[in-house]
């Protein structure tokens, strides 16, 4: 099996610039995908819906209600994913467990990059208003 443009962009950046995670924390801005807003992110919050986002090799993070796929909103803000570092995360809160906060990559190894922008998503949901008791990661097609 062959490792996917974004794995490799992501880890060769990661290497190259050895970053530390108080580095990263301020390097990454989280961004509203276009034809979206924070009105449309919340209100799926409030459904309970998923979210979805992608890392930009500039460090930017893009959200995006669930019903975007990640290729629409790479589309949608002129992103290629060779110029990503993560193309697939999810957020959603879990069924089973209000108030605990589910992050999912598909087959996606979890690395430093993707806890620093879990916690900036985290910050910036709890900075509108929005709080999660806590988080459980998936690392895995669900």
């Amino acid at each position: 099996m062959t490792e996917s443009i974004p794995k490799r962009n992501r880890d060769q950046v990661l290497s190259q610039k050895e970053l530390t995670e108080e580095q990263l924390e301020k390097m990454l801005s989280v961004n509203i995908s276009e034809n979206s807003s924070w009105g449309n992110i919340l209100e799926n919050i409030r459904l309970g819906a998923w979210l979805r986002f992608v890392v930009t090799k500039n460090f930017k993070i893009y959200l995006a209600p669930g019903s975007y796929k990640h290729v629409a909103i790479m589309e949608y803000n002129g992103i290629d994913p060779k110029d990503c570092l993560i193309t697939n995360g999810g957020l959603r809160e879990d069924d089973n467990n209000p108030g605990v906060i589910i992050f999912s990559y598909q087959a996606s190894h979890r690395t430093l990059l993707h806890k620093v922008a879990e916690d900036r998503i985290l910050d910036i949901l709890k900075s509108k208003g929005v709080n999660f008791k806590s988080k459980k990661i998936l690392s895995i097609n669900d």
